[in-house]
Parts: C-alpha cells; structure tokens; sequence
C-alpha cells in the first residue's frame, strides 16, 4: 500500500507507479525500482522535498511481508555545489554528468546515490566516495565526490583454437577513456585458417552531455570458403545513436553503407554460387530496440531481455532488401542461484524487393554455435547434386530466407571445488533454416527447402580459466533431415555460462 502523512500530497497517483504485486516473491531490487518510481512522479507533480520510506512488517506466521510505501517530506535542503577531486586524467564533466542534480536544486540523497553507481559502473576508476556535507548555510549542501583512476586501455595478443574456425590469431587495441573524455575506441585484427577481420569502433556514450550515445563502426572481413568453392569479402560502414525511451528499454538507428563480393574458386562451384558472383553494394538505414529486465547483464540469474533488429536497404546501391531478427531469452534460478535455467528464442526473416533474389551473404545460416550437434553452416537448404572435381557431391549450403530457434539451457555446480570454475550444463537446441527465392537454377535443384524441424540435446562443460570462459559442447541431434544436414558430436568455443 502507498500512504502519506502531507495534507497536500494524494497517494492515489502513485499507485499507478506499483509493480509489486500481493503474493509475488519478495526482491529487494523490486522495492528499490518502486521507491525510484515513485520518487520520480513526485518530482513530475511539483512535489519538492519528497522522498518515500518503505516500511516492511514481518508476518513470521503466515511467513509474508507487509510493504508500505509512505510519501513524506524531508528537510527543504538545496544543493550548493559539486566538487570532484582525485581525477587527474579524466575530465571533470565526465563524472559531473552522472548527477541529475545540479547547482540550486532541491537536494536528493537517493540521486545521489544513484549518481554515484554510475560512477562506479563507468569503470574509470578503482574506487569512488561519494558524501554530502553542509554548504555555506544550514540549508545548502555540498556534495564531495572523490575517485581514484585506473587503467582503462588495454593492448592484446592472444592465439586460440575454436572447432568452426580452427587455429585462429588477434592484436585489440582498446581505450575506454579516450582522452579523458569518456570514449571508447577499439581495433582489432583477427585471422585465422579460413577468415580475416579488421574492426574499428568509436563511441561517444553521452553526446552533447546528454544520454545519447553516438557510434561509428567499420570492418572489413573476408572469408574463405574452401569447402564449398566460394569467397566472400565484405566492408561494412555503420554510423549509428542510441538513446532511452523507458525505464528499462533503449531505441537504436543506424545506416548501413556495405560492399560484398562473392567469388568462386573454380567453374565447378555449385550454380547457386555462380549466379551470385559480383560486388553489390547495399544502403540502407536499421532500427532495433532492446528491453532488458535481467538482474545481470553478466551472469544473469532472474529476468528477462528482448532485442528486435530490423534493416532496409534500397537508398542507393545494388542490393534492395528487408532484413529483420528478433531475440528473447529469459533467466530463472533455484537453491540459492546454484541451478539456472534459460529459454531463448529467436528468429530471423529477410526479403528481396524491387525484382531481386536474396544473395548467399544475405541469407541465414544455422549450425556450430548456433546450432549444436551440428556443424557450421550444417542446417537447411543445400545443393547436394551438384559434382566436385573429383565427382563427389558437392553438398553446397545456401542459407535461408527464413529462420527459427529455440534453446533451452540448465547450468549446475558437479561437485568440484567452487575456485576451479567448472560448472556443468544441459542444453536442447530446436529449430530449422528455410525459405529460398529460387529454388531450382541450372539444371540443379536444392534440397530442403520447406520447413522441417530439426533438433538436439547435450551436454556442456563450462570453465572460467585466465584466457576467459571456455565452453565444451557435447551434442547429439535428434531430428534431421537425411542426406542433406551435417551433423558434429562436439564443439568448444570462448563463450560466457550464458
């Protein structure tokens, strides 16, 4: 319940602000959401000086707890100023712009608060203090903000081994801090067997001061196909802004400038491939959007997030497409977050318009990571008539318009001391990759075309090790479609528990 001892404030109102529910599981970080709610709508209703106190009672009887929240007025404090120290490198409307509160405004000691694990979160620096003390007169405060800086670029070499891309090698240059400013940019260059990539990325997470980010991102990546005859290259430029709509979700655009060449290595490449030769370039603006409700953008243990992605190309270019993806997953635990379960889904549509077919680079692939039990690029429609050179089958795979996937995850401790880091996993992976615009061209037609599910189960081995988390993956599919899917028993990967 929402009570308040002011005369003039209404409790009525800030009902409309309560997520709790009676007979929901009593979450701390609940409570907190709400206090910060209803703090917020007292501000928006010219309410100065309010602050809510909840007042828990504990029925040791029935076991439940009885929530009060109650709207009162605290002492009329203003704030007279902010002072920052200890940040030789970082500038001081790095830290400044954390705090909604400025100079001359009524004093709020929860903003503060909240100020200051923003702070903390940026990740500039080892340690931040944060206190108030009286200013000039007994109803001015000054609040004193202390930091200690650390290091926030860092320069690695590494060299690992993944079952989809085998022996691979990387040089990352990465700043958080640019300059003091509170930037990032990163490059990096990786290369391995089959595949080479560059990247740059620069963001500006607070343009103009405001909560507004601002990003430029470029790569340039190659991929050699030599199993199945054919070589993509592809540049990709991406400007792009992302900014909050809501409490706990976030609105993003971008443009999309990319070039893809696709080559192939003989005349005796599939026909699907021979006919998508050529560079085309594609223009085109995105929209996605993200709610995130998990307790943990880490390791999350309860809770759920929700990202759509969607692109359209055709503002100039060759390439005239509709391109969208959506991704669910949800979190839940038991016995103290020792046992957690997960459920994405996620799924994926593109479509050609103005006369045109999808290309190979544009379409949907599933397996390795994606789907486990089978390999990279192992799921959906696949020429398998078409003869290599030396007459066999040459089992090309072409991607779908269309896709869909469901993964269903436990994670548990086997018994082994907690330090060595090894956690144990069960996993049931269900989905399929379909749809092509052309379905038969020179003389060859594909194979798996139409929707059919496919589906796994397995085990996993996670170990969190000083090169970072690795992941073992035992699958075994149990459903596929015969003479056309490629199937692995195992795969191991760098990938969080989740």
């Amino acid at each position: 319940t929402i009570i308040s001892s002011e005369p003039d404030i209404d409790p009525e109102p800030f009902y409309r602000e309560l997520r709790i529910r009676q007979g929901s599981v009593y979450n701390p970080q609940d409570v907190n959401r709400t206090i910060d709610r209803l703090d917020i709508l007292a501000g928006r209703l010219g309410y100065n000086f309010v602050q809510t106190q909840p007042r828990v009672t504990r029925n040791d009887d029935t076991r439940t707890l009885d929530i009060e929240f109650d709207v009162v007025r605290g002492p009329r404090l203003f704030v007279e100023r902010i002072d920052i120290e200890g940040n030789s490198q970082t500038l001081d409307r790095v830290i400044r712009r954390e705090f909604e509160l400025i100079e001359g405004d009524p004093f709020n000691r929860r903003k503060v608060q909240e100020a200051a694990d923003r702070i903390r979160a940026l990740g500039f620096f080892s340690r931040v203090d944060v206190d108030s003390r009286e200013g000039s007169a007994p109803d001015q405060v000054i609040i004193d903000v202390n930091v200690e800086e650390t290091t926030t670029g860092s320069l690695g070499f590494g060299v690992g081994f993944g079952t989809d891309d085998g022996l691979n090698g990387s040089v990352s240059l990465e700043e958080n801090n640019f300059l003091g400013r509170g930037q990032r940019l990163a490059f990096s260059f990786a290369t391995t067997s089959e595949n080479r990539e560059f990247s740059f990325s620069f963001v500006e997470p607070r343009l103009f001061d405001r909560n507004l980010l601002a990003g430029l991102d470029l790569s340039y990546r190659t991929r050699d196909q030599d199993d199945f005859e054919y070589d993509v290259t592809r540049a990709t430029f991406r400007p792009r802004i992302e900014f909050p709509i809501g409490e706990f979700s976030r609105l993003r655009l971008n443009y999309l400038l990319e070039s893809v060449d696709i080559e192939t290595e003989t005349t005796n490449a599939s026909p699907f491939y021979q006919r998508e030769v050529g560079r085309q370039t594609s223009s085109g603006i995105g929209i996605g959007y993200t709610y995130d409700r998990r307790n943990s953008p880490i390791d999350p243990t309860a809770g759920f997030v929700l990202n759509f992605d969607q692109t359209i190309t055709g503002l100039g270019g060759d390439s005239k497409y509709y391109r969208a993806v959506v991704n669910a997953k949800a979190f839940t635990s038991f016995f103290n977050e020792e046992l957690v379960l997960s459920a994405e889904f996620e799924g994926g549509f593109v479509k050609a318009f103005g006369g045109g077919e999808t290309r190979v680079s544009e379409r949907f692939f599933l397996g390795g990571n994606s789907f486990r039990g089978f390999e990279a690029f192992g799921v959906g429609p696949r020429d398998t008539t078409t003869l290599d050179a030396n007459g066999n089958a040459y089992n090309a795979p072409l991607g779908g318009n269309i896709y869909a996937i469901a993964r269903f995850e436990a994670s548990f401790p086997i018994g082994l001391p907690e330090e060595y880091g090894i956690f144990g996993g069960v996993f049931l992976d269900v989905g399929s990759v379909w749809d092509l615009d052309t379905v038969t061209t020179g003389g060859v037609t594909a194979q798996s075309t139409d929707f059919d599910l496919r589906s796994s189960i397995g085990l996993s081995i996670f170990w969190d090790t000083a090169l970072g988390p690795l992941r073992f993956n035992f699958a075994t599919p149990l459903a596929k479609v015969d003479g056309v899917d490629r199937t692995e028993f195992f795969n191991f990967t760098v990938d969080a528990r989740f």
